[in-house]
């Protein structure tokens, strides 16, 4: 048969198999957990209830201690009262008006004022076994009571001894003799309900006995209405430990007195909304134990597929190097084998084209730089500059001598790279040249790390960014001074320059689009390029700009000799 089971399982469709799993492995620990999380949320609230009410019957018993303390306060004030004790050790063979006139101005006023301030007091004797006479309820002879059973243990002893006996509760102690043939004992007797009255209001539904050292019930309290009347219980059924009933069992006070308290578990009132959330927290543990295990699951199953779709959003961001290990041998292992094969066509083809398009710029400047014939260029600027020195033009010989500077230093001899020193230089030219053409309306400010000038870089990087600033920033500027700042720094084997104008600034949405979009002329987005292509995406052109403060463009190269470019 279980056989059979099996092949049948084996035969079934794929996504059956994993719905009978799934089913099967959510069933089983939602159960255990649900019934395990209501066990534990219900032994919690029990704990808390038992917690709870013994704090409450801790409370009652500490005001029924007091109660009796003050008790054992009135017991110890008539004891070792002066006059009491005089009176109870005297001679009194011939002078009994003296034993009388002394137990009715002495004695009985101060027990009638013990009585009025303890209510709970309704009587109090001394019980003596010499020559006193009987008087009333305050002095009788001790033959009352030695011959009870619980006699014997307090016949020496001095200490104040609580008893039970008959259904009447009392205090006895003896009394301090100056006479070994007269013994007194003190005993208050006391209203049984009072004394104990505190344990009846602790909380409903509950009972409590208090038991002396004997185990005999010197009082007894149950608080069951209706149907709950069935969980009292006798003495001898609680001092069984019963089941389902929450029992306590205390010492009371300074006395060999205990109580013990119990309490039906099934009357507890129980927060079921906490059991609820205890429920509903183990049902969610379950879920997320079978998520986690449906998503091992699922991967183990998918995750070659996801591994090449990862590996295919790689390739669509442009990075080339995302091969797939793969060893195995189904469908989805040839898939990720034809994938690779795939992407290292398509990266040598990505190679040859970028390699085209360093040529194409390449091609691009030296198409622009033929454009403009050196020697004719030199020779008309040479005679430019002679004319106006002949005729004292200063000012038109400086911009001829600065322009044939300039393009001196940009055409280069047909060469791309230049030092670092000559680069700076043909962008002061062109600075100048500018700044004779707007008759001196900026001021330029040169802050360059001398370091740099032992380094080359790609020519004309410094000169169109010059460009945009005076055209875009500083010829843009309304009023106040304009100020051009170019600062050269090396840091890291990384040259920064930076060229800073306070003009008014670039809005948001135009600078976002000034390095993605073709301007007109050798602009920003082609400088950017350029360098891209030659030093790596990692460096290139960053523009900072607020509106109405400034634009700052910095340029960032790495510090390379000409071999180091080269290679």
């Amino acid at each position: 048969m279980l056989q059979y089971i099996i092949q049948k399982f084996l035969d079934m469709k794929f996504r059956k198999k994993l719905l009978i799993s799934y089913i099967f492995l959510s069933v089983i620990p939602i159960t255990v957990l649900g019934l395990h999380s209501y066990r534990q949320a219900k032994e919690l609230l029990l704990e808390q209830s038992q917690t709870s009410i013994k704090h409450l019957v801790t409370q009652a018993m500490g005001q029924t201690d007091r109660n009796m303390n003050k008790l054992i306060s009135v017991s110890d004030y008539i004891s070792f009262d002066e006059n009491i004790i005089n009176v109870l050790n005297s001679d009194y063979e011939d002078t009994v008006y003296d034993m009388y006139y002394n137990f009715t101005n002495i004695v009985k006023p101060l027990f009638n004022s013990m009585m009025y301030l303890q209510p709970d007091i309704t009587q109090v004797t001394i019980y003596n076994s010499g020559n006193l006479v009987r008087h009333g309820t305050t002095v009788l002879p001790l033959e009352n009571i030695n011959s009870q059973p619980w006699f014997r243990n307090i016949k020496e002893n001095y200490e104040n001894t609580w008893i039970y006996d008959n259904g009447r509760m009392f205090v006895i102690r003896r009394l301090i003799g100056y006479q070994s043939s007269n013994s007194n004992y003190l005993c208050l007797y006391l209203k049984n309900k009072n004394l104990f009255k505190e344990l009846n209001q602790i909380t409903d539904n509950y009972g409590l006995y208090v038991v002396d050292n004997s185990g005999q019930a010197v009082y007894a309290y149950a608080d069951f209405k209706g149907k709950n009347g069935k969980y009292k219980l006798e003495l001898e059924q609680l001092l069984k430990s019963p089941r389902n009933y929450i029992v306590t069992n205390q010492l009371l006070g300074e006395s060999d007195w205990r109580v013990i308290f119990y309490k039906p578990v099934a009357t507890l009132h129980f927060d079921i909304s906490s059991i609820l959330k205890a429920v509903l927290f183990a049902i969610g543990i379950c879920i997320i134990m079978l998520l986690a295990f449906s998503m091992l699951f699922s991967k183990l199953i998918v995750s070659r597929i996801e591994l090449l779709s990862h590996h295919m959003k790689a390739i669509d961001e442009n990075n080339m190097k995302s091969l797939i290990t793969s060893n195995g041998k189904d469908e989805i292992g040839e898939l990720m084998v034809s994938f690779n094969h795939m992407i290292l066509k398509i990266d040598t083809l990505i190679n040859e084209v970028y390699q085209s398009k360093i040529q194409q710029k390449e091609a691009e400047m030296i198409a622009l730089q033929a454009q403009i014939n050196p020697h004719f260029l030199y020779n008309v600027l040479s005679s430019i500059n002679w004319k106006a020195i002949m005729i004292s033009a200063e000012e038109i010989s400086r911009t001829s001598q600065l322009l044939a500077k300039f393009y001196r230093t940009a055409l280069n001899g047909g060469n791309n790279i230049i030092s670092v020193r000559e680069e700076l230089e043909n962008t002061k030219s062109y600075i100048e040249i500018q700044s004779i053409l707007h008759e001196g309306s900026f001021i330029t400010v040169y802050d360059i790390n001398e370091e740099i000038y032992r380094y080359e870089i790609i020519k004309l990087l410094l000169q169109p960014i010059a460009e945009n600033a005076i055209e875009h920033g500083l010829d843009c500027r309304k009023s106040g001074d304009k100020i051009l700042h170019i600062t050269a720094e090396i840091s890291n084997n990384i040259i920064t320059f930076a060229i800073e104008d306070n003009g008014p600034g670039i809005e948001k949405e135009t600078l976002r689009q000034l390095l993605e979009v073709n301007s007109k002329g050798y602009g920003l987005k082609n400088v950017n390029e350029r360098i891209k292509l030659y030093y790596g995406t990692e460096y290139g052109v960053n523009i900072v700009s607020t509106p109405g403060v400034g634009t700052c463009i910095t340029i960032a190269v790495p510090a390379h000799k000409q071999d180091d470019i080269k290679n």
